[in-house]
């Protein structure tokens, strides 16, 4: 087994355990074990789950501790894998997007770093900036191309702007889709 093969056997066998865990985390917080269920994301964390960070990201978030939320996100952007990593950034960009402390340019900061990175939900999002001019000027062009990748990452947000714009609008981008 060559250490390429032996890492990435390595990193099924981590995201098969931290499958589990998170499974006793969502048995906790149906058992109404909020305690219990941080626990276990916080113990994750320290191992490096970014999906564990990100979870207890959302609940600051949603609990008004915004200050915690930011540090749960940004710490999942230095994650093991990529995917956490980008769904860090992604989180981020939301929080700075609907949050208490609404900043449309470190929004689109974060939306950015998180598409780069592989965060198909980011291109809507960004989309939705540009669309709107939030963190940038109004650009439509821009927003299109942004719901294009998107879609071709896997998220349906083109659609939703193909709608809103009209058809006849973008025939040339309708017609690639």
């Amino acid at each position: 087994m060559t250490s390429i093969e032996r890492r990435e056997a390595e990193e099924i066998d981590q995201k098969e355990i931290w499958l589990k865990d998170l499974q006793r985390a969502k048995d906790c917080e149906e058992d109404g074990d909020v305690e219990g269920m941080l626990a276990i994301w916080k113990h994750m964390a320290a191992e490096k789950c970014g999906m564990a960070m990100i979870k207890l990201g959302i609940f600051y978030r949603d609990n008004g501790d915004i200050k915690a939320a930011k540090e749960w996100f940004l710490n999942a952007t230095l994650a093991n894998f990529a995917d956490d990593r980008s769904m860090g950034w992604y989180f981020l960009g939301l929080l700075y997007a609907n949050g208490p402390e609404t900043d449309g340019e470190m929004a689109l900061r974060y939306f950015e770093k998180a598409a780069a990175q592989g965060a198909a939900e980011a291109w809507a999002e960004l989309g939705h900036c540009y669309m709107n001019g939030i963190g940038s000027e109004k650009d439509l062009d821009k927003a299109a191309e942004c719901f294009e990748r998107g879609a071709d990452a896997g998220d349906m947000a083109f659609n939703v702007f193909l709608v809103w714009k009209g058809m006849e609008d973008l025939p040339d981008v309708a017609e690639k889709n």
